[in-house]
């Protein structure tokens, strides 16, 4: 989770006054000088306890970062400012707050405030102006001065945690905003002046209030899937406040049958299978018959096609159905169905449950959780971190470069045949300088006539690991090996392979038979059976088995008649075999185009709900490797 605060470039007479300010606030701290090497946690330069403060002084060299460490007592706050000396040539800076695992959790220019891990080592980091990920930038440098300790501007701080687990939200889930009002009274809160998200690793969250007037405020906190939003009384804040503290407890919403006990995949091992689980249990007077499924969307995959949604249950591609008696609990585990992925790539999981066979008729839900695969199986850093060697050798051949080499990422995009192909490519960055798979979009281009291809704009993204992939609706997906970049060599690919599409969906038709359009909302009438027909061709030269299915996102879905009912509004689900959660499944011989028919199960949605469908098709058994979509068609229930 990351706090991004307002970042702006201050002008120099901003800087030298906050450089000015800062230092007579901290005059008492023993000044200091920051020592090399520190270009990574690992190497973060200790400065001792945290209530002692810093002052020093330091240099940031094209490409560098300075990374520091103080311990403290857990929960204590920190306030780090970092400013250009303005007496020097050089650029503006930046300030952030990294975890235990090196990821970032905070960033900003000139300022940033950062909470004391449960191990009471916080580790933060000084980089050059816009190095949001900290890994360093090659045209960002300069000298500058840092006060780090406790804060000493006004701030509200404080957690958000769920208050049966303890457990921080889900990331980007749990919003805080700062209310303006115009008197004591609450319901003149009206004006958002401020909000930040809390943090996903701690539930960790502040908003400055330096800036703010002095006058009545009011603290507002919404989180996905939990109750309706908090609010705290009306207080006067401003920028004399101080150190404000607001923490909140999340309640879970009371379901008829509730998720808890959860044990999540987060970090796999790349080739490995990750099993979670969870317990659910029947909190209502009467027995329940339910289908429980994990509902999974994948942004980037290593098939002919880039994304993907599927559901997984028992044993797979099945709803797992269970009975449970009034009051009973029963714990489950299943399998997230990523064996043989490499790592890079990375997805979502859902939990839903609904009455049996019918899954719009939600009865509970849990919001789920991120996961990622990695070559360890543990933890790595979000963002591309440039080899001490890239480093290196860019800071030698810095002088050497040319307009006309100056780390131009270049190659060709080819058929079977060896024959040039003209197609769309995109330039992909790696979360971990370790991933098999790129899936962070940079640059675009479009190969030439002659295949050929050039990202001349590479030398303004950060060195790293990177991978050049063919996106062009007439190929399959297509990529070339991962590749390390420094930003000043020119680096020369082989070529890629492009095949032409294998798959096809074409001839979609809605409910009623008649053909369907992309994004065209059509009317289905309440309570009446849905079948979607559509057309498969195989342009291959080899026979193909696939699975085939429709995944339904429903809107206003729910039969529950309480007060918590509106947290099961939406639900996602696939239907393929006799409109149940196994998809179909073909052999296209080559050429061969087969008409297809799949009952969607909408007829017991609610009068004007809506949602979409989206046809996927992958090779059998292997719903991480798509071929074919056709991604959406929308629906509403009208009388």
């Amino acid at each position: 989770m990351l706090y991004f605060l307002f970042p702006r470039r201050l002008s120099p007479a901003g800087l030298a006054a906050s450089l000015l300010m800062a230092t007579a606030s901290f005059a008492a701290h023993a000044a200091s000088t920051e020592t090399e090497p520190n270009n990574d946690c690992a190497s973060a330069q200790l400065l001792g306890k945290l209530s002692s403060g810093a002052d020093l002084a330091g240099q940031i060299t094209e490409g560098d970062v300075d990374y520091f460490q103080f311990t403290g007592n857990p929960g204590k706050w920190m306030e780090v400012e970092v400013v250009r000396d303005s007496s020097t040539p050089g650029n503006d800076m930046m300030a952030g707050i990294v975890d235990n695992t090196c990821l970032v959790s905070a960033a900003n220019n000139v300022t940033v405030m950062g909470m004391v891990p449960a191990d009471g080592k916080l580790v933060f980091a000084a980089a050059g102006y816009g190095d949001w990920s900290f890994h360093g930038l090659p045209a960002e440098f300069g000298s500058y001065h840092m006060i780090a300790g406790a804060p000493r501007h006004a701030y509200l701080v404080g957690t958000v945690l769920d208050g049966s687990t303890g457990a921080a939200p889900a990331y980007f889930s749990a919003l805080v905003t700062l209310l303006a009002c115009t008197s004591s009274d609450p319901a003149s809160c009206t004006q958002a002046v401020n909000s930040a998200y809390a943090s996903d690793r701690d539930g960790s969250y502040y908003l400055p209030l330096g800036d703010l007037p002095t006058g009545p405020y009011r603290v507002k906190m919404s989180a996905n899937g939990f109750h309706d939003p908090k609010y705290t009384q009306v207080m006067t804040l401003g920028p004399d406040a101080g150190l404000v503290t607001q923490n909140f407890k999340l309640k879970p919403p009371s379901l008829p049958v509730g998720f808890s006990d959860f044990s999540a995949c987060t970090y796999i091992k790349a080739g490995s299978e990750c099993e979670f689980s969870y317990q659910v249990k029947n909190t209502t007077g009467a027995p329940v018959a339910i289908d429980v499924w994990a509902h999974t969307v994948v942004a980037q995959t290593i098939g002919a096609i880039e994304a993907v949604e599927l559901d997984a249950g028992k044993g797979g591609r099945q709803a797992k159905r269970i009975e449970l008696q009034p009051g009973e609990k029963l714990k489950l585990k299943q399998a997230l169905g990523v064996a043989g992925m490499p790592s890079g790539i990375a997805g979502t999981t859902m939990l839903y449950a609904a009455l049996a066979d019918h899954p719009t008729e939600l009865v509970g839900m849990f919001p789920g959780f991120d996961w990622r695969i990695t070559e360890t199986g543990t933890a790595s850093p979000l963002w591309p971190q440039p080899h001490a060697s890239l480093k290196r050798a860019r800071r030698i051949t810095l002088a050497k470069a040319t307009a006309a080499d100056a780390g131009a990422i270049s190659g060709s995009i080819v058929d079977a045949s060896g024959q040039p192909v003209s197609a769309h490519l995109t330039l992909r960055w790696c979360w971990d300088n370790a991933d098999t798979v790129c899936a962070q979009s940079t640059l675009s281009t479009k190969s030439l006539a002659n295949g050929r291809y050039s990202f001349k704009d590479a030398p303004t993204w950060p060195a790293g690991r990177y991978q050049v992939w063919v996106d062009d609706s007439a190929y399959d997906q297509a990529y070339s090996p991962a590749f390390a970049y420094d930003t000043v060599n020119s680096v020369k690919l082989a070529p890629v392979l492009a095949q032409p599409r294998s798959i096809t969906i074409q001839d979609v038709t809605t409910c009623y038979g008649m053909p369907a359009e992309i994004l065209v909302q059509y009317a289905v009438r309440l309570g009446d059976a849905c079948t979607i027909g559509y057309s498969l061709t195989n342009h291959a030269t080899a026979p193909m088995t696939v699975d085939a299915w429709i995944r339904v996102l429903s809107d206003r879905s729910g039969s529950v008649d309480n007060s918590d009912s509106r947290f099961l509004q939406i639900t996602a689900f696939s239907t393929g075999k006799k409109a149940g959660f196994v998809p179909q499944r073909i052999t296209l011989q080559p050429g061969e185009t087969r008409v297809m028919s799949q009952a969607v199960n909408l007829a017991d949605e609610p009068l004007y709900a809506g949602g979409g469908l989206a046809i996927w098709v992958s090779p059998a058994d292997q719903p991480l490797k798509p071929a074919a979509t056709w991604n959406q068609q929308i629906f509403a229930i009208v009388p």
